[in-house]
C-alpha cells in the first residue's frame, strides 16, 4: 500500500524524510551508513535546507523506498498520469526494523563507506566512484518518469554529476592516468569541459546515454584502480 503526498518545499519534503526514517526505526546514523551520507546533511535536510545537494537529497530518499515525482498544474480534476507525486511506501513494524538479529538491507547503488583520509588520487578516484553512484540514483528516481525527461531539474542533476566526475579526473595525477589506462581519462575530461565552457548548448541526450551505456562499466575500473591504490599504499605503510 502506498500513500500520496503533495509537497510545495523543501522543508515539507525534509519532514516527510524524517516521518519515513522514524517509522523505519532508523536513526540518523543508520541512514546515513546506509545511504553513503554524513549525519550533517541528514539533519540539515531533514531540516529543509534548501541548499542540499541535489543527488545525495535523492540518496537518501531512495534509501528510505521513497519515490519523487512531480505534480504537473492544471485542471482539479486532471488524469492521474499529469499527476506525479511522492510516493510513500508502507513501513514494516518497528519490531522487525529493530530486530538485532536482521542485517540491514543494503543501500541501492551503495558508496565506499568514508573517502581515503590522505587525499591525492585515492580521494580523486574515491569522488568519481560517488559521481557515478549520484548520477544511478538520478536516473533510479527521476529518469523512470517520462514527464522528467526533458525537465530543467533532471537535466541541471545530470550535468553537475557528469561536471563533478570530470573535474575529479582532471585532478587524478598523469602519473595514475597513465597507469590505469582503462579509465577513458579524456573522454571523461573532454566532456567536463563541454559542460563548463559550452553549457547554453549542453546535449543533454547524449548525457542521459552516457549514464546508461558507459557509467556502469566505468564505476567497476574505478573500483578496481581505488582497490589497486589502497593496496600500494598499505603495502609502503607496512614497509616503513
Amino acid at each position: 500500500m502506498t500513500t500520496l503526498e503533495p509537497l510545495q518545499n523543501a522543508v515539507a519534503l525534509g519532514q516527510s524524510a524524517r516521518r519515513a526514517r522514524k517509522a523505519q526505526g532508523l536513526t540518523l546514523k543508520a541512514l546515513g551508513d546506509r545511504a553513503g551520507l554524513g549525519i550533517r546533511f541528514l539533519s540539515e535536510f531533514e531540516r529543509g535546507k534548501e541548499t542540499a545537494e541535489l543527488g545525495k537529497s535523492l540518496a537518501a530518499l531512495t534509501t528510505l523506498g521513497l519515490k519523487v515525482m512531480l505534480l504537473v498544474d492544471g485542471e482539479p480534476n486532471q488524469n492521474a498520469t499529469d499527476s506525479i507525486p511522492l510516493t510513500v511506501p508502507e513501513a514494516p513494524p518497528l519490531a522487525q526494523t529493530r530486530d538485532a538479529g536482521t542485517a540491514p538491507p543494503a543501500a541501492p547503488n551503495p558508496v565506499p563507506a568514508s573517502r581515503p583520509a590522505a587525499g591525492g588520487d585515492a580521494a580523486r578516484l574515491w569522488d568519481m566512484v560517488v559521481a557515478v553512484d549520484d548520477t544511478r540514483q538520478v536516473l533510479q528516481v527521476c529518469g523512470a518518469e517520462p514527464a522528467l525527461h526533458q525537465s530543467t531539474v533532471f537535466n541541471r542533476a545530470l550535468e553537475r554529476c557528469f561536471a563533478v566526475l570530470g573535474e575529479a579526473a582532471r585532478r587524478v595525477t598523469a602519473q595514475s592516468q597513465a597507469r590505469f589506462q582503462q579509465i577513458p581519462w579524456r573522454e571523461i575530461i573532454t566532456r567536463r569541459n563541454g559542460l563548463v565552457m559550452n553549457y547554453e548548448h549542453v546535449d543533454h541526450a547524449a548525457l542521459g546515454r552516457a549514464a546508461n551505456e558507459e557509467l556502469p562499466n566505468l564505476k567497476a575500473e574505478l573500483q578496481a584502480a581505488l582497490a589497486a591504490l589502497d593496496t600500494r599504499a598499505a603495502g609502503q605503510t607496512s614497509v616503513t
